[in-house]
């Protein structure tokens, strides 16, 4: 049975609230990054529009298509951002990809033709 004086090991999950805090700002930045890259499209295809090369029908799926994708991301970030005990599995991932081990890719990436 444990002395429960004894201090407690720390646990690897467990992360201090200046590290929660960090964590939280790099997540913010990742968000913000895959945003960018899905919002990519779109400026390209309102610049077509604008340019009358696509119609408003394909501006409009091109706009549709980034909606669906940009709410998996929000999905996914917040499966993990929604507990501090995940806040290190998703900064792991983040790691991964900044590595190119691993990458975060949108299901819906279909577009028209």
């Amino acid at each position: 049975m444990p002395n429960q004086d004894s201090p407690k090991e720390p646990q690897p999950n467990k992360l201090t609230k200046s590290q929660r805090q960090a964590g939280r700002q790099r997540v913010e930045s990742y968000h913000q990054k895959k945003l960018a890259e899905l919002m990519f499209p779109v400026r390209q295809a309102m610049d077509a529009f604008d340019r009358a090369k696509i119609d408003a029908f394909a501006l409009d799926y091109i706009i549709q298509v980034y909606v669906a994708q940009s709410q998996e991301l929000y999905e996914f970030i917040n499966s993990y951002y929604g507990s501090n005990n995940k806040l290190p599995e998703l900064l792991a991932l983040i790691d991964l990809e900044e590595q190119g081990e691993w990458s975060w890719v949108a299901h819906n990436t279909q577009r028209p033709h």
